[in-house]
C-alpha cells in the first residue's frame, strides 16, 4: 500500500495515510479516518454522538416552542397579556405556531416578517398606536389588540417556508374578522 499525506478526520493533523484508522459513526454511511493519537486519547464516536444529540435536542426544543399554546410577550405588558388571555378564553390552543408577541414601533398596527434573520412566527404589535386609537378605554384597547394579534396570526398561519406569506391580506383579514366576531359574542363584550 502506497502511503501519502492525509489529514485526521478528528483533529485535522497531517499524517501518513497508512497511520489513519477508518471509523464508522453510527448510522452515518460514510466513515472518517482518524489518527492513532485521536483513536487512543479521544472517544471520537461518543463525541460525535453527543454532538448529534445536542443538535437534535436544540431542534426539538425549537419545535416544542412552536407547538405550545403559550406565547411570550416581550416586553411584558398587561394590556397585551389581557388580549392574549381573551383570545385563549375563546380558543385555548390559538397560539400554537406563534413563537412570541413583540411590542414594537412601526407605522402599522402590527406586522410579521420573513427573510434572513427574521422569524415569521413572531408577531409585532404597535401598542402605542392601538392604545391611542382606542381612546384610552382599556376594554376597547384589549379588543383592538386582540384583533391585531389575530390579523398577524393569519399571516403566520399562511406562511410557507419556500413561498413566503401566501394569500396577501385575505387570510389575515378573515382571521381578524373571525376572532373579533367571537369576542363580540362574549357576554362582557355585548
Amino acid at each position: 500500500m502506497k502511503a501519502f499525506a492525509d489529514n485526521c478526520g478528528a483533529c485535522g493533523g497531517e499524517v501518513l495515510s497508512t497511520e489513519l484508522t477508518p471509523v464508522k459513526l453510527g448510522g452515518i454511511s460514510s466513515e472518517i479516518r482518524i489518527c492513532v493519537s485521536c483513536l487512543t486519547y479521544a472517544n471520537i464516536i461518543e463525541e460525535y454522538k453527543s454532538a448529534a444529540e445536542l443538535i437534535s435536542m436544540a431542534f426539538e426544543a425549537s419545535d416544542a416552542e412552536l407547538q405550545s399554546p403559550n406565547v411570550v410577550v416581550e416586553p411584558a405588558n398587561s394590556i397585551i397579556q389581557k388580549a392574549v388571555n381573551l383570545i385563549k378564553q375563546i380558543e385555548p390552543g390559538y397560539f400554537v405556531g406563534v413563537r412570541k408577541i413583540v411590542v414594537s414601533a412601526s407605522p402599522d398596527y402590527g406586522h410579521v416578517e420573513s427573510g434572513p434573520d427574521k422569524d415569521p412566527a413572531v408577531i409585532n404589535v404597535n401598542l402605542a398606536r392601538v392604545q391611542n386609537e382606542a381612546g384610552g378605554d382599556e376594554k376597547s384597547a384589549v379588543r383592538s389588540i386582540a384583533g391585531v394579534i389575530a390579523h398577524e396570526r393569519g399571516h403566520v398561519k399562511s406562511f410557507n417556508s419556500s413561498l413566503g406569506f401566501q394569500g396577501g391580506e385575505g387570510p389575515a383579514e378573515a382571521e381578524e374578522k373571525r376572532v373579533l366576531q367571537l369576542i363580540d359574542n362574549l357576554p362582557e363584550y355585548k
